[in-house]
């Protein structure tokens, strides 16, 4: 019979190569496409939040990240790609802030870019996915609802009175601006 520490080192090479298989496994099943993914580009909204989804590619199906472009490249252009999404919305969002200002006797029109900053500002990637047949990278961006009003009085630096009223309404735009059902491309 061998000590104990002889057969235990004879073990521990299969321990390890059957450990990582099994992380392996165990891998593969967590890449199962979100629903976030299946919508595609673009962005949607729910009743606390707005989101975008952006993407980049690799190249042709089947590339690995070296045969086309490293991960560490594609990452940030798929992160970019998806605040652009919410971007575009916000620039509908806060024009139609500043117009129930306007009509409301208000006047904060200098500060419209500043607090489109504030707002974007708050934003944060909150998942990626990498689609393991293109290596495409896929990140969703997300706003929280209840984050606006506190971006929107941080932004600028004159007419205070003015960003308390369009804080004031940011809940009211964002629900007549968020569509009831499915995505809004």
């Amino acid at each position: 019979m061998h000590p104990p520490s002889t057969s235990w080192r004879a073990v521990a090479p299969l321990l390890i190569v059957g450990l990582s298989l099994s992380a392996c496994v165990t891998q593969r099943v967590q890449q199962v496409e979100p629903h976030w993914v299946r919508r595609g580009e673009g962005v949607f909204w729910d009743v606390a939040a707005i989101y975008g989804v952006g993407t980049s590619a690799t190249g042709n199906a089947g590339d690995t990240p070296t045969d086309a472009q490293p991960m560490k490249v594609l990452k940030p252009v798929a992160d970019e790609r998806a605040q652009a999404q919410v971007e575009t919305i916000l620039v509908v969002y806060v024009d139609q802030l500043f117009q129930d200002a306007l009509l409301a006797g208000g006047d904060a029109a200098d500060e419209i870019p500043a607090i489109q900053a504030a707002i974007l500002s708050e934003g944060v990637i909150v998942d990626r996915w990498i689609d393991p047949f293109s290596q495409a990278v896929y990140s969703l961006f997300r706003i929280d609802r209840r984050r606006i009003p506190q971006a929107i009085m941080t932004a600028g630096q004159r007419d205070a009175a003015g960003r308390r009223r369009l804080a004031a309404q940011a809940d009211a735009i964002f629900e007549r601006l968020r569509p009831q059902g499915e995505a809004w491309k």
